[in-house]
């Protein structure tokens, strides 16, 4: 796996800070799967930036098929979650959205670090946030931990941005929006109230597997274009199978499934 402090050699012919549309290798994607095994103990799954509605990255808590070892015809699945990125990005949106972030201004990455950015953002979220689901769904608050849990949403977001700032640019500072420099103070405090009554990075890590072609999303075999992605070992008999599941799937319910599409 790469340095977390090398840039994944965005596909791209411009210079680095100008604004352009960057797509995903067949390399990075196999780079940013393993670190999402190995950092975030979750599988990667490509998806379209239409299927996305303006989000770059994702992660969730909702179990999706995972398949053990795509090398073999039939293997075993799981359901595990899935971390989400984008195959294509606009780099002059990400600029100009990550100048209103809530402290990190995004518009000073260079167009070679985006998707990597991006992915420890993500990996962030699972390794140094406040859990939502603790803040969601807590029955014993008092009024002041409630008070506190509305600021939790935007908190994360703080320190996610952080995680991924810190691998991407280490020891370097963070370059602040307007809202950073305007908010620095009252950040910190949130995080201090915030920890009063919740725990940071509460649950501990398991690690996948990190080769590629192991615990890899059901959705990444959907296609021939997604399953290139993988590695040119994914079993044929395998990749037919799940085709003709999706296929059938489409044909039988007339919708699209979220992430299967590329």
């Amino acid at each position: 796996m790469a340095d977390a402090n090398s840039t994944l050699g965005a596909n791209i012919i411009t210079r680095t800070q100008a604004d352009t549309t960057i797509r995903l290798s067949h390399t990075q994607y196999q780079e940013l799967a393993t670190r999402c095994k190995e950092h975030a103990g979750q599988p990667l799954n490509l998806a379209s930036v239409e299927d996305m509605e303006g989000d770059w990255a994702q992660f969730n808590y909702w179990a999706m098929p995972v398949i053990d070892d795509v090398t073999q015809p039939n293997s075993k699945g799981r359901e595990r979650a899935y971390i989400y990125l984008v195959n294509c990005v606009d780099t002059g949106a990400v600029r100009a959205a990550g100048r209103h972030r809530p402290e990190c201004d995004w518009s000073k990455l260079k167009n070679s670090e985006m998707f990597s950015f991006v992915v420890w953002h993500e990996i962030g979220h699972v390794r140094d946030n406040f859990h939502p689901m603790d803040v969601a769904f807590a029955t014993d608050l008092t009024p002041e931990a409630k008070e506190a849990a509305k600021k939790a949403r935007y908190i994360n977001e703080v320190l996610a941005d952080r995680f991924a700032w810190e691998r991407v640019r280490p020891g370097q500072p963070i370059p602040l929006t307007n809202a950073g420099r305007l908010n620095a103070d009252q950040i910190e405090r949130d995080i201090e109230e915030l920890s009063r009554y919740f725990i940071r990075a509460k649950y501990p890590l398991k690690p996948l597997e990190p080769d590629q072609y192991r615990h890899v999303p059901s959705y990444m075999l959907s296609s021939k274009r997604k399953a290139a992605y993988v590695g040119p070992d994914v079993n044929p008999n395998l990749l037919e199978r799940e085709i003709r599941y999706y296929r059938a799937h489409f044909k039988k319910h007339g919708h699209h499934m979220r992430g299967v599409a590329l």
